[in-house]
């Protein structure tokens, strides 16, 4: 009778082991991972100015906890993301832009907790960036390998 109670008493304090360790685990696997998601669209002038465009591309690339940064073809938004642990609000990322000299008025920020969709022109089907991320990565990599088997 001992025995059973002592086994009983094993298996929940095992249990309950298990399920926090599992429970804790889960917790630091989402808290890693998440991301937050930001597109800048600056409305008709686009990124085609010289100086503008270009400050504003630098900046967001420069800065180090940015990452995927993504320009579209037809220059009329850019898209990156960060590490939602920086906690940067909307606000706070409309600055970037008219900081380096964008009239507030035509600058729209949009913030997500997933991907935005970018349009293929070729295909006319929308792909997001980490799969656009993998085709330009994919299409050096080819480039490289067609360059060394010229040599």
């Amino acid at each position: 009778m001992k025995t059973s109670l002592k086994n009983i008493g094993l298996t929940i304090i095992l249990f309950c082991f298990c399920f926090t360790a599992f429970a804790q685990s889960k917790d630091k696997h989402t808290k890693k991972h998440s991301t937050t998601y930001v597109k800048i669209e600056i409305a008709g002038h686009g990124l085609h100015c010289p100086f503008l465009g270009m400050s504003l591309k630098d900046k967001i690339k420069n800065t180090q906890e940015f990452s995927d940064f993504y320009i579209d073809k037809d220059d009329e938004y850019l898209a990156f993301n960060f590490p939602s642990e920086m906690n940067l609000t909307k606000e706070e990322l409309f600055k970037i832009p008219v900081e380096i000299g964008y009239p507030a008025g035509i600058v729209n920020v949009i913030i997500a907790d997933k991907p935005f969709k970018i349009k293929n022109k070729r295909s006319n089907h929308k792909i997001n960036r980490s799969e656009y991320a993998e085709q330009k990565k994919h299409k050096q990599m080819q480039k490289k390998y067609d360059e060394g088997s010229n040599i």
